[in-house]
């Protein structure tokens, strides 16, 4: 699948807006944070979309960390003196005019929405984001329900000579 859209998520944010990943974060943030890339990936793998999932790295040292979760997803850990709010911003600017009306920031912060407004690029909020994966999800459910190689019997899957045939043998025993 082709991926011209660029999604830029603000990981914490998304995150912190989910309430069952709020909770496990205060459990363990290193688990809130696999079972949101779990998430988004299962949803880039329906869309367009390539996804880059930036998250802050204030409480880490070193470089910034790229990971390539499979095609159309990347997840980036900021170095400690740059926010994922910044990340974004820096590759907004970075980003040709063609690319920008292509791109989408999801973040629930105003002043983020409106920088990525401001520059040409598309905005969407936490919430939006999170529903939409949601409904992604159910759309894919419900798609994979409606197929016939689910609910498809023995009977339908035996040619009917050899139905009349194990009919025969049955009756004879």
């Amino acid at each position: 699948m082709k991926r011209n859209r660029l999604l830029m998520v603000d990981g914490y944010n998304v995150l912190y807006a989910d309430e069952g990943l709020k909770r496990l974060a205060a459990e363990s943030l290193e688990d809130a944070r696999e079972k949101l890339v779990e998430m988004i990936y299962q949803y880039v793998e329906a869309t367009d979309y390539r996804i880059e999932l930036v998250f802050d790295g204030s409480s880490r040292s070193g470089p910034r960390l790229r990971e390539k979760i499979g095609e159309g997803m990347e997840v980036i850990f900021t170095t400690s003196d740059q926010s994922a709010d910044e990340y974004i911003e820096s590759r907004a600017f970075q980003l040709s005019p063609a690319a920008k009306g292509e791109a989408v920031v999801v973040t629930s912060d105003y002043l983020q929405q409106r920088l990525a407004l401001g520059k040409g690029l598309m905005r969407m909020s936490s919430r939006e984001i999170l529903e939409e994966m949601a409904e992604q999800k159910e759309r894919t459910r419900t798609r994979l329900k409606s197929k016939r190689f689910f609910r498809v019997s023995v009977r339908e899957r035996v040619p009917d000579e050899v139905v009349v045939a194990l009919k025969r043998l049955r009756e004879r025993l």
